[in-house]
């Protein structure tokens, strides 16, 4: 009578070489690939939070150049002096005189010859108090009110920057940068001059794609109902500035949370990333850095596939080498447990 096959001593040496073999290898792999993986996504978290670093300190570059323009271009006392002398007279009843008009148009032109000597605003106007504005780089500005306008009641107070928002009836983004001028009698903000600034350098520096890889991109979000400020990358898939978008960075950016961690992106349908958000208090919007997921984890996928190609190599040449023992070391005769 033959002795079962599970019984014989020979077969069981065989299948606990193999068992070994194969547990050593799995564990060796499942600590390799896990730390890999983390290691991957900490490595990354680092590269994501210098990007962002970098990106909000050439935001804050670009600001402050903007910032100073205006302020020497108030810096000559006599210009200033003109400035205010027709923000008062504009206060008055019946001040519309012929020496009045020729001093606005000095102004305005004033105003055009600065616009067209520089890069960062798009147009500069000077308004009143009661927020008429007296003098523009563009003569087609002067006489409005920008009372109802979001920066208003803020720049009489202090100089600003104001958060960027889409201008009522239309789909372009709009960001003023002011400086207000202080009468010196009276203490007052007799005017403000406002520089509606070009967002083409801040779009530059957001959608500049350097260490982000394929998927990567870096971006801005409104609090105004979530907009986006600047350009998506995947704009040609028809995700538009003016509409809401939200993810878990998105979300807690907007509510002045700093962090950094994997979660779904604000895509449609969503794709996992790896991002880093901030809160940008001098622009008032938040600043995100972002990757695929899959992008940044597939050299580590290559390298646990093939760890886990060696460790079924491993499994059979153990199975090899033990029922090469089994064979040649208890010979032909089966031994069996008693």
């Amino acid at each position: 009578m033959s002795t079962p096959v599970w019984r014989q001593l020979r077969w069981n040496l065989v299948l606990i070489c193999i068992l070994l073999a194969v547990m050593l290898v799995a564990i060796v792999v499942a600590i390799t690939t896990t730390r890999k993986s983390e290691q991957v996504i900490d490595q990354t978290i680092q590269n994501l939070e210098s990007i962002a670093e970098l990106k909000e300190n050439n935001l804050s570059l670009w600001l402050e150049d903007s910032k100073t323009m205006l302020r020497l271009f108030l810096s000559e006392p006599a210009r200033a002096d003109k400035f205010k002398a027709l923000a008062s007279a504009t206060l008055l009843p019946d001040q519309d005189t012929p020496s009045l008009e020729t001093e606005r148009e000095s102004l305005n032109q004033l105003l055009h010859d600065a616009v067209e000597s520089q890069d960062s605003f798009k147009e500069i106007f000077f308004y009143n108090s009661d927020g008429y504005i007296v003098a523009g780089s563009n003569p087609a500005t002067v006489g409005k009110i920008v009372t109802r306008q979001p920066y208003f009641a803020d720049s009489l107070a202090r100089d600003l920057v104001q958060t960027p928002y889409y201008a009522m009836g239309t789909n372009e983004l709009t960001m003023f940068v002011t400086r207000s001028l202080v009468d010196d009698q009276s203490g007052q903000t007799a005017g403000v001059l406002a520089g509606r600034l070009d967002l083409t350098e801040m779009e530059r520096i957001m959608t500049e794609r350097e260490g982000l890889g394929k998927t990567g991109e870096t971006y801005l979000v409104s609090p105004e109902s979530n907009y986006l400020v600047t350009p998506s990358r995947f704009k040609d898939e028809d995700y538009v500035l003016t509409r809401a978008y939200h993810s878990e960075g998105i979300d807690q950016a907007l509510h002045g949370v700093q962090g950094s961690g994997t979660y779904l992106s604000y895509r449609h349908p969503p794709q996992p990333v790896i991002g880093v958000y901030r809160w940008v208090d001098e622009l008032q919007v938040a600043l995100l850095a972002e990757r695929s997921k899959a992008e940044v984890q597939d050299p580590y996928v290559q390298a646990r596939n093939l760890s886990i190609f060696l460790a079924f190599v491993s499994a059979l040449a153990a199975f090899a080498v033990g029922l090469f023992s089994a064979i040649h070391m208890f010979g032909s005769q089966p031994a069996q447990f008693k």
